[in-house]
């Protein structure tokens, strides 16, 4: 017989027996070898005691203590809150405070193109352009 058939379960086992059900001869034969050659098989002891003290042990065992930390994130939501409401009032008066720059000396041009042009300049008096002038001022 092959190793891998050496220990094979028989399919008559598997099979739901169900009352008056007789096997034949061939089949008991089987089972008798079966049973014949496992009473030297050597079982595992099952230590149900010390098993279960060992869940037991573990089970009351405390596990790590648990300190709770203090929470930070409130803190942390406040002092976030502060700082954009600093920068805020820093960034406004900075831009509000930011100089415009100041013309000192300030050139006008006028051109006209193929008309006579009137303009006005800052003082209030008026010039007339003729066709393809050009007025600067400094």
């Amino acid at each position: 017989m092959s190793e891998e058939f050496k220990y094979k379960f028989p399919e008559f086992i598997a099979k739901e027996l169900g009352d008056g059900v007789v096997l034949p001869e061939s089949e008991l034969k089987i089972i008798d070898d079966i049973y014949v050659k496992s009473a030297n098989f050597p079982y595992p002891q099952a230590s149900t005691e010390m098993n279960w003290q060992k869940i037991q042990s573990k089970i009351s065992t405390p596990a790590l203590e648990v300190v709770k930390r203090p929470t930070l994130t409130f803190s942390f939501a406040k002092w976030a809150a502060a700082a954009v409401i600093v920068f805020s009032v820093a960034f406004g008066i900075w831009k509000s405070n930011e100089s415009v720059p100041t013309k000192l000396s300030t050139q006008l041009v006028f051109s006209s193109s193929n008309a006579m042009k009137k303009v006005s300049l800052p003082d209030g008096s008026i010039i007339t352009l003729n066709n393809y002038s050009k007025f600067t001022t400094n």
